[in-house]
């Protein structure tokens, strides 16, 4: 399940070099338990591009819409900053309370539309 759909009280904070995403995220059972993900472990700048699977960036937190956008400037190769976004839902889900980071999407297509 994407987590911001499941989640009261989203924060991001950086502190220490760290970037946390935290928020209280619903169970199974309807109860809510504080969960937190270190950004720094699933996410990389690429030469100013978001990466899935890198690690270390700088981020600058902005506002979002309706979903979990992260805006933030990041360094190129060159030096120069580029500004860049990634929709934290597309990989960053809530399993029974706890913010769990996939990898990979799994996508399913079923042929002539019959299961």
């Amino acid at each position: 399940m994407s987590f911001h759909a499941s989640a009261q009280d989203i924060t991001l904070q950086s502190a220490d070099r760290l970037h946390l995403l935290t928020a209280n995220l619903r169970k199974m059972d309807g109860t809510y338990s504080i969960s937190q993900l270190n950004l720094d472990t699933c996410i990389g700048n690429n030469d100013g591009n978001f990466e899935w699977g890198g690690e270390k960036v700088e981020i600058l937190f902005e506002g979002d819409d309706h979903q979990p956008i992260l805006h933030a400037f990041l360094k190129k190769i060159d030096g120069e900053r580029k500004e860049s976004r990634i929709n934290l839902s597309e990989r960053i889900h809530n399993e029974d309370g706890k913010f769990v980071f996939s990898m990979f999407i799994l996508f399913l297509f079923l042929a002539g539309g019959e299961t």
